[in-house]
């Protein structure tokens, strides 16, 4: 009865494991998809306010190294 008793805690305890290692990796699939979503709507976001395909954008630093992290939008 004591052996059997320990066998059922020791499969209750795998399958505690085991479910909370699913719920992580359904958490972490969605915030990766989050994310990805995330880049794709940002990079939307930047061409329609850059414009035209015959624009080229660069940072600001290539000018000067002093100059701040800002982007530039230069006509090709």
């Amino acid at each position: 009865m004591v052996l059997l008793t320990l066998l059922v805690v020791g499969l209750l305890t795998i399958l505690s494991v085991s479910l909370r290692e699913v719920s992580h990796g359904e958490a972490m699939a969605a915030a990766r998809a989050n994310a990805r979503m995330s880049l794709i709507l940002a990079l939307g976001e930047l061409k329609k306010q850059v414009g035209l395909d015959m624009r080229e954008t660069s940072r600001a630093d290539i000018l000067s190294e002093d100059s701040p992290l800002l982007l530039g939008v230069w006509k090709s």
